[in-house]
């Protein structure tokens, strides 16, 4: 398994551990972004910048916005917050802020009335494209729906899509859970739900309907991530599996028995269609 920076630049924004150099991998070229600007209208801009307030609770929150870098666990809020200021001072994008919601922190750009919004589309791409020394730190950046918003029947979230957004890295994703009932329509809408509500959190969720299961997976895994001879995997994708261990059925673990050890089945690493 090749090394790469990139993965490795991936990994610093989207997990607890900070180190100070962060700011100095990215800084470490001239230069400065501005970050672009979100849809004007659809919200109060004062309080969306780092300078004023740098975190929004779930309460506070209103639109669609732009993830850059996810944070879970115990410490997700402080890890958060933590890494903005290394993240604004290392790319250059000026007006991130933090968002609280119920799974997790993330570092965020942007109020936008709907993901369709042309100002969403091009910021979206913009940051996507961001590169400095070669690196792409915002290469996985997406839109993340507001709290409360309409689930399910989001075509933007269908695994489907992963190649046609993210390209030939696209190659595996973390299977988390699978819905089955007699009703099929009630188990796509299940998974579609389920995957929104990841989103929602900041993760980068997809729902996959297949001819009598539909699934939910999480994350975009390439060839850096995984030697399948070696059997090895980057820290990255590890991590992610730390995250959601279990593979769930129908919201519930799925126990398995092998030669008399009963044990929950874990998140599966799938291919992308």
């Amino acid at each position: 398994m090749r090394k790469n920076i990139f993965i490795w630049v991936r990994r610093v924004f989207s997990f607890s551990v900070i180190p100070s150099a962060m700011a100095m991998v990215l800084a470490s070229s001239p230069g400065c972004e501005s970050t672009p600007r979100a849809s004007s209208g659809v919200t109060d801009r004062s309080s969306a910048g780092v300078f004023d307030s740098p975190e929004r609770s779930a309460a506070t929150q209103s639109g669609w916005t732009i993830a850059l870098a996810t944070f879970n666990g115990p410490s997700a809020r402080q890890d958060a917050v933590a890494a903005l200021p290394a993240i604004q001072v290392g790319s250059g994008f000026n007006g991130l802020f933090v968002e609280h919601r119920k799974r997790g922190s993330f570092v965020a750009s942007g109020r936008y009335s709907s993901e369709n919004d042309p100002q969403a589309v091009a910021d979206l791409r913009r940051f996507r494209n961001y590169e400095r020394n070669g690196i792409k730190p915002f290469g996985r950046a997406f839109l993340a729906p507001p709290v409360g918003g309409a689930i399910g029947g989001r075509p933007e979230i269908n695994l489907k899509r992963a190649k046609e957004i993210f390209g030939r890295e696209a190659l595996y994703t973390l299977q988390v859970a699978v819905y089955e009932t007699r009703d099929r329509g009630e188990s796509m809408r299940a998974a579609e739900e389920a995957a929104y509500i990841y989103r929602q959190d900041g993760e980068l969720a997809f729902y996959y309907h297949g001819p009598t299961k539909s699934m939910v997976t999480i994350g975009v895994f390439g060839e850096d991530d995984v030697d399948v001879e070696a059997g090895l995997e980057s820290a990255e994708l590890t991590a992610m599996r730390q995250r959601h261990p279990l593979n769930l059925f129908n919201g519930m673990a799925i126990r398995e028995t092998t030669l008399g050890r009963t044990r929950e089945q874990g998140s599966q690493l799938v291919q992308v269609p």
